[in-house]
């Protein structure tokens, strides 16, 4: 009886992680003519982003939370991208992001834009977890040794 619920359990966890995946549909808002995306991962989702004026500057503000409801870090990063109303990336920068204390599930991050941020641009936000950036498999990791002697 109690493998069966082991059984159940694990067949319930690899089913949610199956669908919380990256992220098809980008989470999209819209700010003073500006589209921003935040665009998840199988680790997180981006729950919110919203841009703050500060001092003559932009601030991108957000919040990151993982799918699993635990405790501990977020692995991965973000990767934010400034696009063009022609679609054209004008540039880009990888973050990280805090939490308020080790107990949280939750983190924020902010990044300072290039002012201004012409209107019809999209600011989109991607997290990476870890595995997103593994090398790409090889056919073939052995390579040929010439032994000259």
């Amino acid at each position: 009886m109690m493998q069966l619920n082991i059984k159940r359990a694990a067949t319930t966890l690899l089913v949610m992680l199956f669908l919380a995946g990256c992220t098809s549909t980008p989470s999209v808002w819209q700010e003073d003519g500006v589209r921003l995306e935040g665009i998840g991962s199988s680790t997180a989702r981006i729950n919110r982003l919203y841009l703050q004026p500060a001092n003559g500057a932009i601030l991108l503000r957000g919040d990151v939370t993982r799918y699993i409801h635990a405790h501990g870090q977020i692995p991965g990063h973000l990767h934010i991208e400034l696009i063009s109303a022609q679609g054209k990336t004008v540039g880009e920068a990888d973050i990280g992001y805090s939490r308020q204390n080790s107990n949280s599930h939750d983190g924020s991050f902010e990044l300072a834009l290039p002012a201004p941020i012409p209107a019809g641009s999209t600011i989109r936000v991607t997290h990476h977890d870890p595995v997103s950036h593994l090398p790409e498999p090889v056919e073939n990791p052995w390579h040929e040794v010439n032994d000259s002697e």
